[in-house]
């Protein structure tokens, strides 16, 4: 049958899915979808498909993926979908399909247990002291799971999780493996294990951050050591693949990761015989972060050469030529001297990676921007030096686009304007032929939804109480309304606080309860916002998309601004110089209508997203920022949003939950 016809006929009334979902029902944007991707693992070549919430696009692209029968990556952006995909989809698809189709996981080193740390350090050194009782509930449960064949190794599927720093100690890093010489690499080694069974899987699932690593790692090595070379990679959520490849081509110094490297259990006896040269690596560290706030203009960018990173790089690789010429092959009678060599070789790599991080840091380079964070004048170990690319669109297109594989790129916001333009302006797909598909909405936002403007005062950074009060005035009354049931999504940390604090107060006179982001991990307050009733949740931007609570659990969202990102944030600054002078042919604005303006609007149709998941919801999304009443640029990023009914007064509020 042709594949895309066999697809189409999965979803079809007929179908093994409607055979196994009591009321299954057809969506025509979901079958447009699947048959698309069908289309492309088929005929080769590029695809990017904005698939709006509720069209099922996990299925669309699992489906024909799985009956292709070739080797397929899937990348997501967040681990709660690449969970939902291997734990809850495939296995239903795969049973649905009456397929066996091998699948597996690819997550990075630290995800999983070392045997040669573990015992290392619980039998040789006697250091794997628990810090407090959840340590050692956790160490006695890794005990007992180091003897069951059906673990692997990953530490996500603990009852117990160790603490960040003995979690360190016993998981693999990629400085710390010492590959075929380890001891332990027939126990077997969990990664080995995971790669080999990646290798041999038909569907891996992967993240966006590990596949960028990889693929950079092979431009290199020429190997693809964790997420194994496939014919196709399919890319959900694929609007952060512009971030997730600044975060994976960046660099950064600071005197903490000097010094938790040479301190580290799994090198500390090698680098103990640097002796003093120890401590003046951390002092020329200290003194380049030193440097470099001095050279850092107001918003914290560094001009000009740094005489000090150029000084720390000489000392790195002298330091790294004293362990290559002095440090004896074996350290200690418990070594085979083949680990004890092993290890010598990796302390060394470890010091030539950080001086080769420090002469890259020396000079200015027009593709990367220097930056200082944190304390730079104070408190030299709460500083950080970072180097980030102005340009990881070209770096996606090397590592990526154009090795002439099938690639599908996915997400619920990907059109500005009912254009792509902008998703590949960001991606480095400019010049590739490419094949666009923009399904419709699923769910009926006239009568589904609210957009609620209401009058709120201009906000102004010099004079932020009247805005304050503005807000949490109008907030107060919306949750009055609703009984709670509310996710608040803020810009900034200060006004979470001050609303929550109001909110807060006067939690006591009524009957709903409230939560703020600082109260607990993200999972935990989803859950909380999930299952109580009449709760109210006050979270930052890391809150804005992947969440899905269907139902009456939400059916208020309020978001404070729009999210620009700040002018004087060092990436953005110079990101948008850099694209004025490439297209903007002297138009100083072009960036900012193309680059800055789109992602507003991507973002807010993220925020958005939260309210409506099913076709059964109904809410209202209030946006607090006067500029969308006021200026110019407001008819594109409303245009943007679902087609909601748009209103101005709390009474409209109310008499649509009446």
């Amino acid at each position: 049958m042709d594949p895309v016809a066999e697809t189409i006929s999965v979803f079809g009334a007929t179908g093994p899915l409607a055979a196994k979902l009591q009321d299954f029902t057809a969506r025509l944007p979901q079958v447009r979808m699947a048959a698309e991707v069908a289309r492309t693992i088929c005929e080769g070549g590029i695809s990017i498909i904005e698939a709006p919430t509720g069209v099922g696009k996990s299925f669309a692209y699992l489906v024909p993926a799985i009956l292709s029968g070739r080797k397929v990556v899937v990348s997501t952006a967040y681990r709660t979908l690449q969970d939902q995909l291997m734990d809850k989809d495939i296995p239903f698809l795969l049973d649905a399909l009456g397929l066996d189709t091998s699948v597996e996981v690819a997550k990075g080193r630290s995800n999983y247990v070392c045997h040669y740390k573990w015992h290392m350090f619980r039998d040789q050194d006697s250091l794997l002291e628990p810090s407090d009782n959840e340590d050692a509930q956790a160490f006695d449960e890794i005990e007992l799971k180091l003897s069951d064949r059906t673990f692997t190794g990953d530490i996500a599927y603990l009852e117990h999780r160790p603490s960040g720093p003995a979690l360190r100690d016993i998981v693999s890093l990629p400085v710390d493996c010492l590959g075929y010489a380890c001891t332990y690499a027939q126990e077997p080694c969990y990664v080995d294990s995971m790669r080999r069974r990646a290798q041999e899987a038909n569907l891996v699932i992967t993240n966006h951050d590990l596949l960028l690593y990889s693929l950079k790692e092979s431009v290199a090595t020429g190997l693809h050591e964790l997420v194994p070379e496939a014919d196709v990679y399919i890319l959900d959520e694929a609007h952060h693949l512009e971030d997730i490849a600044t975060r994976v081509l960046a660099a950064e110094l600071t005197v903490g990761e000097i010094s938790s490297l040479l301190n580290s259990r799994m090198f500390r006896r090698t680098y103990q015989r640097l002796g003093d040269q120890r401590r003046r690596l951390e002092d020329t560290c200290g003194l380049l972060l030193l440097e470099a706030g001095g050279a850092a203009d107001g918003d914290g960018v560094v001009h000009g050469p740094l005489a000090q990173a150029l000084n720390l790089a000489e000392e790195l690789e002298a330091a790294a030529q004293e362990l290559t010429d002095k440090v004896p092959a074996s350290e200690s009678v418990n070594d085979s001297q083949r680990e004890a060599s092993a290890r010598k070789d990796m302390a060394v790599a470890a010091l030539e990676l950080l001086a080769k991080t420090a002469r890259d840091m020396a000079e200015p380079n027009p593709l990367y921007v220097r930056y200082i964070t944190g304390d730079r004048q104070q408190e030299k170990r709460q500083a950080a030096l970072v180097r980030a690319p102005l340009d990881p669109a070209s770096a996606l297109d090397e590592l990526l686009f154009a090795l002439g594989k099938t690639i599908v790129c996915t997400s619920a916001t990907l059109t500005v304007d009912q254009s792509f333009g902008n998703f590949r302006l960001r991606t480095g797909l400019l010049e590739h032929p490419v094949a666009e598909t923009q399904l419709p909405h699923v769910f009926d936002y006239r009568s589904q939804a609210l957009l609620f403007l209401p009058k709120v005062d201009a906000f102004d950074f010099r004079q932020r109480a009247p805005w304050y009060d503005s807000i949490k005035r109008i907030i107060s009354a919306l949750v009055d309304i609703t009984d709670g049931d509310t996710l608040c999504l803020f810009t900034s940390y200060a006004a979470l606080r001050e609303v929550h604090d109001e909110l807060r107060d006067k939690a006591r006179y009524g009957i709903w309860q409230v939560r703020s982001q600082e109260d607990g991990n993200p999972g935990e307050l989803i859950q909380w916002l999930r299952e109580t009733p009449h709760s109210v949740l006050c979270a930052t931007r890391s809150f804005w998309e992947g969440i899905d609570i269907p139902g009456d659990a939400v059916v208020s969202v309020i978001i404070d601004k729009l999210p620009f990102v700040p002018p004087n944030d060092p990436v953005y600054k110079y990101r948008t110089e850099l694209l004025n002078d490439r297209y903007g042919e002297g138009n100083e604005w072009w960036a900012w209508n193309n680059y800055a303006l789109p992602a507003v609007s991507l973002s807010l149709k993220q925020g958005f997203g939260r309210l409506i998941r099913r076709t059964s919801d109904r809410g209202v999304v209030t946006i607090l920022d006067s500029r969308l009443t006021t200026k110019g640029y407001r008819f594109r990023i409303l245009n943007d949003l679902p087609p909601a009914r748009t209103v101005r007064y709390v009474n409209q509020v109310r008499t649509f939950f009446e």
